[in-house]
Parts: C-alpha cells; structure tokens; sequence
C-alpha cells in the first residue's frame, strides 16, 4: 500500500492523517508498517478520500491514467516509477488494468 509515501508527499503527520480522516493513529501506523495487516476496506476507503486519491492510487498506485507516483510536492509524476506487481495487504496482487 502506498499510504505512507502518499502521506510523506503531503508532508502530513500521522495524527493529522488520522483527524483528518476518522482512523486512529495506531491504526494509520499499523497500516503503513505492517504488510501482513489487512484493514477494513471502510478505513481504507476513508483514508483515500482525506488524502484526495482513489482506493486503486492508494493501495496500488495507480490511476485511472496508469502507473504514477507523486513527487514531493504531492503532484502527480507520470514519469516515475512503480513497481506494479507490488503485493499489498489489502488485496492480491495486481497484475495490471
């Protein structure tokens, strides 16, 4: 999952990430330091909406465009990167749209 590189670009903290979005901190952590953690789609879903990204964007860093990453401003950079065969803890692999 990508919340923790989302969140940096933002340069947002865990507790305003948390306040912002209704998920408790320890659970914010949880999710972005434990790969094996498979959290409700609802606090999933309330993350990417206080970030302003879709569920694809934030657990695998796509968009409706294809692979991207964001800078560090929080822009989104169409000429990075991604690993798009990247296990995350929400969802089986994704092998591509």
């Amino acid at each position: 999952m990508n919340l923790e590189r989302i969140r940096n670009a933002r340069r947002w903290s865990r507790p305003r990430l948390a306040r912002l979005s209704g998920v408790s901190v320890p659970t914010v952590e949880r999710i972005e330091r434990d790969p094996g953690y498979d959290p409700r789609i609802s606090r999933v879903t309330a993350l990417a909406s206080a970030l302003g990204v879709t569920l694809d964007e934030l657990v695998h860093g796509h968009t409706a465009e294809g692979p991207t990453s964001l800078d560090a401003r929080g822009s989104i950079d169409d000429t990075a990167p991604t690993d798009a065969g990247e296990r995350c803890a929400v969802g089986a692999d994704h092998k591509g749209a």
